[in-house]
């Protein structure tokens, strides 16, 4: 569960992490800004503030039932991923982030360059000028992108960036 810039994980997952196929990037984070607490519930009583709950090893019934439980008070959006389940509230995206962020500079989403691998990254991918996926993506990234660079370790960012925004 992210909050407050922390992600907090519940003390039974944590001591189970490696049985979750998490990529390298998101154990790292974990390792930075993960707290371990003994009850997920009890933050959710105590009013904190959620900005997303990931369910990162959630099979395809599971997810369909999280999603049906909370899609009817529509204050939540959903990425469903082949291995786990992101929620989060209705309006938080990165294509609504980049919406807002060209609304209040003045420019159009036709003039953006967006770049990214993962499938919460497809709606943004889609809705900028200019889609870029990493060597690293999955399938359905690389199908929703405009392009495909080189992978995270084979410095695809800089390559996209020198290639696509610099010429």
């Amino acid at each position: 569960m992210w909050s407050c810039g922390k992600i907090y994980v519940g003390r039974r997952q944590w001591e189970r992490m490696d049985e979750y196929s998490l990529r390298p990037l998101h154990v790292q984070a974990l390792l930075q800004i993960g707290k371990v607490v003994d009850d997920l519930q009890q933050l959710i009583d105590d009013k904190m503030p959620i900005e997303k709950i990931n369910f990162p090893s959630i099979d395809k019934t599971a997810q369909e039932v999280v999603m049906k439980d909370l899609l009817d008070n529509r204050l939540y959006s959903f990425i469903p991923m082949r291995e786990g389940l992101e929620v989060m509230g209705a309006r938080v995206s990165k294509e609504h982030g980049i919406q807002r962020l060209c609304t209040a500079l003045g420019i159009g989403l036709e003039n953006v360059m967006a770049i990214g691998d993962s499938e919460n990254d497809i709606e943004m991918l889609e809705a900028c000028g200019m889609g870029i996926a990493m060597g690293n993506a999955l399938d359905e990234v690389k199908d929703a992108a405009d392009h495909v660079t080189l992978s995270n370790e084979d410095d695809g960012l800089a390559l996209a960036i020198e290639r696509y925004a610099l010429n």
